[in-house]
């Protein structure tokens, strides 16, 4: 970048932003190696599911006990839908690390191109307030001081942006998958009343919908925490679901089973429902943030232009 041709105003932004790059790369750093344990954990259970799994196929003394009292197809079956969500859960974690990676990287080349701007801004900030106040020009060092106001103000108004698309964005997920829920909650009111196979079939799919987009939905969250953290809002929410019911409902039928899983979907209906009206109200929040912040700095340069056409 050719700092050079930049503004005082624009090296004060760049400045600002290479400290916010610092600061954030920093926490995903620490984040990045708390995901890359907690995906080596999943590896670990991924293989020990795989493991009995394999153990229940080619037989052994422990599959023996397993299966001593209980039906070994059954029982196999269950030991694969097991290996099968922590294959799930260890996939999905290894997408959020790679994605976590793509935003550090992405973000180590924004602070590269960013280097050397501080120097080149200080040098010429003192340059210029020498000038000013060498000349004995009050006027002069008043526009200074309100301009780096408004760079100031102006880097936070970013930030408010930054948060509100990330609102946006989270609110998006959610609303999909509160729609999902609700086509399930249809679903298993027609499965509970003896609508058969296809009420069964439908009410698991769009289960299935709404927990692949959970994961999803808390790498929203996350993000928009860490938007939030930068204009002072604090959110701490994390998404919490249970495969059981949905494999309990695979292997029995029945209407108390029926029951189970229809109570808990109204659970993620109403964990959900709690999600959209938290970012919801932090919407409302960042609006009227973003809306102050854009008057003072309409102020700001109001008292830049007073200031050049009274001097």
């Amino acid at each position: 970048m050719k700092f050079e041709t930049m503004t005082l105003r624009e090296l004060m932004e760049a400045s600002e932003r290479k400290k916010n790059l610092q600061s954030r790369l920093e926490n995903l750093t620490w984040r990045i190696q708390q995901k890359e344990r907690h995906c080596e954990d999943l590896r670990i259970q991924l293989e020990q599911e795989e493991a009995d799994v394999l153990e229940l196929q080619t037989g052994g003394i422990h599959a023996f006990f397993k299966t001593v009292f209980r039906d070994k197809n059954e029982i196999l079956e269950r030991e694969r839908l097991e290996a099968a969500a922590a294959g799930a859960k260890y996939e999905t974690a290894m997408t959020d690390l790679a994605k976590m990676k793509e935003e550090q990287s992405s973000w180590s080349q924004e602070l590269t191109s960013l280097q050397g701007c501080e120097e080149v801004f200080q040098t010429r900030y003192e340059a210029r307030k020498a000038e000013l106040e060498q000349s004995g020009d009050e006027a002069g060092k008043t526009i200074l001081q309100i301009e780096e106001k408004i760079s100031k103000t102006k880097g936070r108004l970013r930030e408010i942006a930054e948060a509100i698309r990330a609102a946006d964005s989270a609110l998006s997920q959610a609303n999909m998958i509160q729609d999902s829920l609700r086509s399930a909650e249809n679903w298993g009111t027609f499965d509970m009343l003896g609508g058969g196979l296809i009420a069964s079939v439908a009410k698991r799919d769009h289960i299935d919908q709404a927990e692949q987009m959970i994961p999803e939905l808390q790498r929203r969250l996350n993000r928009l925490r860490d938007e939030l953290d930068d204009v002072s809002v604090t959110l701490n929410h994390t998404i919490d679901h249970s495969e059981f019911l949905r494999f309990a409902d695979w292997f029995f039928d029945g209407l108390f089973v029926d029951w189970m899983v229809q109570d808990k979907i109204h659970d993620f209906q109403s964990e959900i429902s709690s999600v959209q009206s938290r970012v919801r109200g932090i919407q409302t929040r960042l609006s009227a943030m973003r809306e102050e912040t854009e008057e003072v700095i309409e102020t700001l340069e109001r008292e830049v232009r007073d200031s050049v056409i009274t001097a």
